[in-house]
Parts: C-alpha cells; sequence; structure tokens
C-alpha cells in the first residue's frame, strides 16, 4: 500500500511540475530554450512542402492565433488567407505557453 502511495504522491509532484508557465505571453518572451529563425519556412509554404503526405520535420515561422488553454499542447497558426494551421505537439514532446 505504502508503495502505491508513493508512486501516486511522485506522478501528481511530476504532473504539476510539467505543466506551462501560468503568465500571460506576450511577443518576443522566450521560455526553456531560445528557438532561432534559421532555416524556418513561412506558414504559407506549408501546404506545398506537404502534398506528397510524407512526414517531415519542419521549422515554420508564423503568427500564433489560438493555444490549448489547458496545456499548451496545440496551437493554431494563421495563414495568409485567414485560414488556420492546427499544430499539436507529438506525444506531449513539449508545451507552449498559454
Amino acid at each position: 500500500m505504502k508503495l502505491i502511495l508513493s508512486f501516486a504522491a511522485l506522478l501528481i509532484a511530476t504532473l504539476g511540475l510539467a505543466q506551462p508557465p501560468d503568465v500571460p505571453a506576450t511577443p518576443g518572451t522566450t521560455y526553456g530554450d531560445e528557438v532561432k529563425a534559421t532555416g524556418a519556412i513561412p506558414v504559407a509554404e506549408l501546404p506545398q512542402l506537404l502534398k506528397n503526405d510524407q512526414p517531415q520535420a519542419v521549422k515554420v515561422q508564423g503568427t500564433v492565433t489560438d493555444v490549448c488553454p489547458k496545456m499548451g499542447c496545440w496551437l493554431a497558426l494563421e495563414m495568409p488567407d485567414k485560414s488556420t494551421v492546427f499544430v499539436k505537439m507529438k506525444d506531449y514532446g513539449f508545451f507552449v505557453p498559454t
């Protein structure tokens, strides 16, 4: 029983510390390691790049219009025609500020 309680306490503590900062995100603010725009493609180039339906690792530069309000586990990027691109973080590898 003590082992189960210890595991539950550890799990709760880990999940509580793994949350993104609970502060308003402002343009230019960096959380964690800084990401440089070098090598990033404009979000408008994504449709052409992804035409062949093959998975690709890309760095995209664009305007964030919406973020998952609970954990920051997804975001929406604005396209030039005002539509949006939905981006989900693979395996919850990282979160963005809510």
